[in-house]
């Protein structure tokens, strides 16, 4: 169970981003009316959607079934199971698009194409200018880029983009084949993104395509070793980078007032530390976006006090059992 850190003062909390917070399940089940917040006249369709999107909301989609946007469950890792039993006659195009995205949706995605959407199969098939022709090809670029998908490229491979397979973390033996035999081949816009194509990137300085690359979770290394890498074309992307290790990079904009747009700052979850130390020192009271920062799963923290309980009664349960068996002689 989690609840709100002693920094963050709960009258700051914007109840529409909380809804998008992984952590903030337990405190809205807490502090609030799940009904009264979803039915909100001026805000309904952006809590359906919200609520439908945020993974830990699943256990309480599966009992209230009208509180789910099909759009935004398509895109939750954790709804695919919710899709495949009650909603698989339902996809459409729309829809199909979003799961191609969804790293935990390969596998429905699999029997989507087999079962419903045959044509999806072969678009080498049909004619440019029929109808869904730039949805299917848009289709299989979003699955050359997923991670998960590499079983579905095996089994389709006449729909394989290099362009687009150049995004895929999990394709680097072939995209280093590619740059090997057929350079040209390689699209360094997508590649700037791969976690797992650094030692490539390293090769190619000139070539990084900056925003792109500024997301890559193994950029580290690089910027460490590459100064130069952070400047006005990437900075305002790096200080979004989810890898913990890049901290040390953001500590010493922050320090040195390169970048200062505490919007960014406070939706990453890795530096709410920083946020909550100038916050407790009341530095930055007026640059805190509350509205940012009420997604912020690191708003939150374990409440140990109730895990002890749970614990303890874990603990007396277990025992009981313990002694009911060896009393029976188990």
């Amino acid at each position: 169970m989690y609840v709100l850190k002693k920094s963050v003062n709960y009258k700051n909390i914007n109840i529409n981003m909380l809804m998008l917070n992984e952590n903030g399940v337990d405190y809205l089940e807490s502090n609030y009316d799940i009904e009264d917040v979803m039915f909100r006249r001026e805000n309904m369709f952006n809590n359906y959607c919200s609520f439908s999107k945020n993974p830990s909301f699943v256990p309480l989609l599966r009992n209230n079934f009208y509180w789910i946007n099909l759009n935004s469950l398509c895109q939750n890792r954790s709804g695919i199971g919710l899709i495949e039993k009650y909603f698989f006659n339902d996809i459409n195009e729309n829809h199909m698009l979003l799961l191609a995205i969804n790293e935990s949706a390969m596998n429905l995605v699999s029997k989507l194409l087999e079962k419903r959407f045959q044509k999806w199969i072969y678009p080498e098939n049909m004619n440019t200018y029929e109808e869904n022709y730039a949805v299917i090809k848009l289709f299989w670029s979003f699955i050359c880029q997923n991670r998960s998908a590499m079983n579905l490229l095996r089994k389709y491979p006449h729909n394989i983009s290099i362009s687009d397979l150049c995004k895929n973390s999990s394709a680097i033996h072939i995209i280093e084949k590619i740059y090997e035999q057929e350079p040209e081949k390689i699209n360094w816009t997508t590649l700037s993104y791969n976690e797992a194509a650094i030692h490539l990137i390293e090769k190619n300085i000139d070539k990084i395509d900056y925003p792109a690359f500024a997301y890559n979770y193994n950029i580290v290394y690089l910027i460490m070793s590459y100064p130069k890498l952070i400047n006005e074309n990437s900075i305002y992307y790096i200080v979004q980078n989810e890898n913990p290790l890049i901290l040390v990079v953001i500590e010493k904009l922050i320090r040195l007032k390169d970048f200062d747009d505490w919007r960014i700052l406070c939706e990453n979850p890795n530096i709410y530390y920083i946020i909550e130390q100038k916050i407790e020192q009341k530095k930055i009271k007026k640059n805190v976006c509350w509205y940012s920062l009420s997604k912020n799963p690191s708003i939150f923290e374990i409440d140990l006090s109730y895990a002890e309980k749970r614990c303890n009664t874990f603990k007396k349960e277990l025992l009981g059992k313990v002694l009911t068996a060896s009393n029976f002689g188990i």
